[in-house]
């Protein structure tokens, strides 16, 4: 189950589910609120994407948050989990000083609330920056963008969830093995959480991607394929 990031839908992980072996059975469901109507509180989102079975979970940025309440709620039916360019918590707190300053995504919500295009096109730049061709990975991620949903609410709602969010207890706990694949050159989410994130349990595993941003996924598709490939099958 691939589960995708704020601001996007589904499609914008196709390139990536194309490129898992064919034996993999993909799905690539939308998380509520970003391409599907519903609720986009962490729980409700829980409540939604429910796994009918053993499956493993790759979530990308707020996706794998969603990953990892879910395997914190159906232990039983997560099999592994591989987080993209994710942090338990985004923001800086006490022993946690990996994360964003507050005013970073304040400013975002800000810019929302003023010019709903223009931030989103902002952010699809900021998942760009650090990668090879940050051109054609900003053109790449401005298509997946979702303008419609700007007057929703739900891209408010799920900033005030990435602000609040602090999953670190929640990952410690997980009880499947978990890879961790973090960007070199992200500027959302800084390497050094790598290693906070590895200290939190013996079942995460971080590795570092080199020479790529926030939009991993979009741009080395076939290599996060790969990685993730390997992991589940060790």
């Amino acid at each position: 189950m691939l589960l995708h990031g704020w601001g996007f839908d589904a499609e914008i992980l196709r390139p990536l589910a194309r490129a898992f072996p064919a034996e993999f059975n993909v799905s690539m469901p939308d998380v509520p609120g970003y391409g599907m109507d519903g609720d986009c509180t962490l729980p409700a989102i829980g409540n939604a994407l429910a796994p009918a079975h053993d499956c493993v979970i790759v979530g990308w940025s707020l996706g794998g948050n969603v990953a990892i309440d879910l395997a914190s709620r159906y232990p039983h039916r997560v099999r592994a989990l591989a987080l993209l360019c994710c942090s338990p918590s985004f923001l800086k707190r006490p022993h946690w000083p990996c994360g964003l300053d507050r005013d970073a995504l304040i400013g975002l919500r800000a810019a929302l609330a003023e010019d709903p295009q223009l931030a989103l096109r902002e952010f699809a730049g900021w998942c760009a920056m650090g990668e090879r061709s940050v051109k054609q990975s900003r053109l790449a991620l401005l298509a997946g963008v979702r303008p419609d949903l700007a007057g929703s609410g739900n891209l408010q709602r799920g900033l005030k969830m990435l602000q609040d969010l602090d999953q670190r207890m929640c990952l410690a706990r997980v009880q499947c093995p978990v890879l961790m694949l973090f960007a070199g050159e992200d500027r959302l989410v800084p390497i050094e959480t790598a290693d906070f994130c590895a200290g939190l349990s013996d079942r995460v595993q971080a590795e570092v991607v080199d020479a790529c941003g926030h939009g991993m996924p979009i741009s080395l598709p076939g290599s996060v394929a790969a990685r993730v490939s390997r992991f589940v099958g060790q």
